[in-house]
């Protein structure tokens, strides 16, 4: 299974993304195919899709900077 369909069932079937709904993919430089996919995904369903690019943490789930 490739990331983009895996993607498409995190984003309906864990997340139960809706057609019309907004979707921002925050992701760093480490972990960015993922965030491509999913962002890939959420276009591919119909969503309006930001994907934001952060440096990477010191520590897994760390806050993202402030802007």
């Amino acid at each position: 299974m490739e990331l983009k369909e895996i993607g498409r069932n995190i984003l309906t079937g864990c997340m139960g993304l809706r057609p019309g709904e907004k979707v921002l993919i925050v992701t760093d430089d480490a972990k960015l195919p993922i965030g491509t996919a999913l962002y890939e995904s959420a276009r591919s369903l119909g969503n309006e899709s930001v994907l934001m690019l952060m440096p990477e943490g010191k520590v897994s789930g760390e806050e993202p900077l402030e802007c």
